[in-house]
């Protein structure tokens, strides 16, 4: 009797150019993100056998060149490489979406309410094409006119150099990668919700739209801190209260009303579709909490290993303040924000046209 034959998996490698983005010898000309490696064009051929590459670059480059009229892999271009058990007819969707996932959370590490209005756009093919989103302003009543730029699209690369070293020593990105990446052990959803965090932080420092990016920053706070049945924003406050315990206390109400008013956006957004109240200041004030919020749950994965061990230190510290019973923190919390939020809500109100 004839049988149907079936059709095994298969590993392959996808190999698809990052735009905009660089990586020099002094970051190791790569970086990996779970499963998906960003490396240098120039440093490919060295490694081939590592990558999977069973044939000689400079082979494959002269196939390509014959029958494309084109180089498969240059030097002066970076690719994000992932492997793939894969049928031959299969989609590459998944481990397309699982790039796009990577180059979000290596954008994580621009993150930052500093940073905000001042970021380099990379990605796939989209961000190889550069434009500039512009205005002309004229005043009808004969007064001085003037045009307006933003950039609302890659104008220059971003680079993984040496000042990018400097800077991730105090940023949260190094952490929350090795989470991410499995070189820190903890439980397996809070990876996860680490993981959706991050990706979340580098959508908003590349969104140019004001709603959107604050959005995405109010989802990645109510992943990290809140569950199901949860009373809101006293929930947030309460956990947060936890980690930053000796910000509360130095301002007890600020940091309370910032929260109050953060959420209430946030569901006049999301319930009623009002995203007029949004103002810069808001989105820099949720900046500000994500991202010392992903830094210090980096940096006290002894203590907090999961989403449940959270929520148990923030009752004991409530039920602590409570009693009047003073209040050790468990690690060394840190909090960072620009020197001077105003002048910062300034610069971003102008290079982005925002409220």
């Amino acid at each position: 009797m004839w049988k149907a034959k079936t059709m095994s998996k298969r590993t392959f490698i996808i190999c698809t150019p990052t735009y905009n983005l660089s990586i020099s010898k002094i970051c190791n000309s790569e970086i990996r993100i779970e499963n998906v490696t960003f490396i240098s064009g120039k440093k490919i051929p060295y490694v081939r056998k590592h990558l999977g590459f069973k044939d000689r670059i400079s082979v494959m480059n002269a196939w390509n060149q014959k029958n494309i009229g084109k180089k498969l892999i240059e030097d002066n271009v970076t690719y994000a490489i992932i492997k793939w058990r894969r049928l031959p007819d299969d989609s590459i969707q998944k481990p397309m979406r699982l790039i796009q996932e990577a180059i979000w959370i290596l954008a994580s590490s621009q993150f930052s309410a500093s940073n905000r209005g001042i970021v380099d756009y990379f990605g796939l093919p989209e961000h190889g094409v550069r434009y500039m989103h512009k205005y002309f302003l004229y005043d009808l009543s004969g007064k001085k006119s003037r045009q307006s730029f933003s950039v609302a699209s890659p104008i220059k690369t971003f680079e993984l150099n040496g000042e990018w070293k400097r800077l991730m020593r105090h940023h949260l990105f190094p952490e929350v990668l090795r989470i991410i990446n499995r070189d820190v052990s903890v439980d397996g959803k809070w990876r996860k919700s680490i993981r959706k965090a991050a990706i979340l932080s580098g959508q908003s420092i590349l969104s140019t739209d004001l709603p959107q990016a604050f959005m995405y920053n109010m989802i990645a706070m109510e992943t990290l801190l809140t569950q199901r049945g949860d009373k809101f924003p006293d929930a947030i406050v309460e956990r947060l209260n936890a980690l930053f315990s000796w910000l509360f206390e130095r301002r007890p109400r600020y940091w309370e009303q910032i929260i109050t008013r953060l959420y209430k956006l946030r569901c006049s957004m999301v319930h009623d579709g009002e995203t007029g109240d949004i103002k810069t200041e808001d989105l820099l004030n949720a900046d500000i909490l994500v991202e010392n919020l992903l830094a210090n749950l980096g940096l006290a994965t002894r203590i907090i290993q999961s989403k449940s061990s959270l929520i148990e230190l923030s009752k004991k510290v409530a039920a602590k303040r409570y009693l009047g019973i003073s209040y050790k923190p468990p690690f060394r919390a840190r909090f960072s924000q620009p020197a001077s939020l105003k002048s910062k809500v300034e610069r971003v109100r102008e290079k982005m046209s925002w409220p």
